[in-house]
């Protein structure tokens, strides 16, 4: 990503009614396009509608806030002023997820007949919980991912298991359309014994169609195979689990009310 945000920085202009570089203003062309992103297995389209591409001698120039947005990358914007030079400051900060690993802790509850090996969950905001299931659509969401370790030996998560956060409109209370789906990048290496990997994914609820979410109801959940595959670090066997069980913050879907 830090790649596509680099160039980005090279050839990117903030859209506004005109296109600014070095003088007051410039002519451009309305470019009408179709933007896919595609990132580590994430899907997003840029609402043109509102943020029109432009054409401005032969190279297009994408609006940076929404780009670096789908991008999974927030944009902090300080308007032009003495103390700054009289030009406009923006900067653009990665959203790579970073892995935080919790333990070794003794404290951390085995595995038995309650609790299986492996375990994984999704946990909300805490927002979510100070507000009554509530959360605000113009702040950034994190939601956090986690990943547990029951058992004394190492344990290699199966690099083919598909995990993702997903949200669905669900006016009913129940599942109705896909809105946004995050998918969980792979566990890159052995979690320790009674140990716990985590990792926070942002949200600024813009939908996979480029678009804010709409006031409402939703269910975000983590979406998962019915079972997870794994090894014991030195041992070629494959087990697994039941993924429905042992989840950190319960095997349940969260309806949230976004206002």
């Amino acid at each position: 990503m830090k790649k596509f945000v680099m160039g980005l920085l090279c050839g990117a202009a903030l859209s506004m009614s005109t296109v600014v570089i070095a003088s007051d203003s410039i002519q451009a062309i309305l470019f009408p396009s179709k933007i896919t992103f595609q990132v580590k297995g994430n899907q997003a389209v840029l609402d043109t509608s509102e943020n029109p591409v432009l054409n401005y001698n032969n190279k297009t120039y994408i609006p940076l806030r929404v780009f670096a947005e789908a991008m999974g990358a927030n944009v902090d914007f300080v308007s032009e002023s003495e103390a700054a030079d009289h030009l406009n400051h923006i900067t653009v900060s990665s959203n790579e997820y970073k892995l935080i690993q919790y333990g070794p802790d003794d404290n951390i509850t085995p595995a038995n007949a309650a609790y299986t090996p492996l375990g994984v969950g999704l946990g909300l905001p805490d927002e979510y919980r100070r507000n009554s299931d509530q959360l605000s659509i113009e702040n950034t969401n994190n939601f956090v991912f986690s990943v547990i370790n029951r058992t004394n030996d190492n344990l290699l998560v199966d690099p083919s298991t598909n995990l993702a956060l997903e949200v669905y409109t669900a006016p009913e209370g129940v599942e109705d359309q896909l809105v946004y789906r995050y998918v969980i990048p792979q566990i890159p290496k052995p979690i320790p014994s009674r140990s716990s990997y985590t990792f926070t994914i942002p949200w600024n609820q813009t939908g996979s169609n480029g678009k804010k979410i709409e006031p409402g109801r939703y269910i975000v959940k983590l979406a998962k195979p019915e079972n997870i595959n794994y090894q014991v670090e030195g041992d070629s066997d494959t087990k697994s689990v039941p993924s429905y069980v042992d989840m950190r913050y319960g095997p349940r879907s969260y309806i949230v009310n976004y206002k």
